[in-house]
């Protein structure tokens, strides 16, 4: 009984072994495994478009106000005022003096919370209406260059004066409260104003 058992044992460690040697051969003939190479596999994942600024030649001067890097702090609170779409009218024309972030930063840290408070709301908009100059008639075409301007002085949307001027080659604006910044030369074109960068924050109340 015993021998028939190992015998039997024998029979099948020996048919298992043929079995797997067959397999083998099979394989090796190439019909049943096929290596896939990933350089050959195609992604068809849809690609996000690049952004380009020169495809927004067109835009109005909020968008304008969004995409300069030193203007994101006098956008975000256009949006607080609820400015975004007064600036985005297309029947309008705005030359905007708008301070940079460093020099909102700048400000007294009183102020900053005060002018961030949804509860000051129409004292932020009169903040930034005293930076933003209607510009019709003669005002639109001679402010798409401040090269040539000497002396000027204009009437915000505020309803205040605020003077350009020029000293030993530089540009400045400055309002009746003696508050002067000066004026990045290269403004910022729009479909509906120009944008010019100043380095400081006029009429804080």
């Amino acid at each position: 009984m015993y021998k028939a058992f190992i015998f039997f044992l024998i029979s099948i460690l020996s048919f298992t072994v043929i079995s797997c040697k067959n397999e083998n051969k099979k394989n090796d003939r190439g019909g049943a495994v096929t290596e896939v190479s990933m350089d050959s596999v195609q992604d068809n994942t849809p690609k996000r478009p690049k952004f380009s600024l020169a495809d927004h030649k067109a835009s109005q001067v909020a968008a304008a106000l969004v995409m300069i890097p030193d203007t994101k702090e006098f956008a975000r609170y256009c949006v607080t005022a609820g400015f975004v779409d007064v600036l985005s009218n297309e029947n309008e024309y705005f030359i905007v003096f708008a301070p940079s972030n460093a020099a909102f930063q700048a400000l007294p840290a009183e102020k900053k919370k005060m002018y961030s408070d949804q509860k000051n709301r129409a004292k932020l908009a009169n903040l930034l209406r005293s930076h933003i100059v209607p510009g019709q008639g003669a005002n639109k075409e001679s402010f798409l260059s401040l090269e040539n301007i000497e002396q000027k002085d204009l009437r915000t949307l505020m309803g205040k004066s605020i003077t350009i001027s020029k000293e030993g080659g530089e540009i400045y604006v400055s309002d009746n409260n003696g508050n002067k910044a000066r004026v990045h030369p290269d403004g910022t074109q729009a479909s509906n104003g120009v944008v010019y960068i100043i380095d400081g924050v006029l009429n804080v109340d």
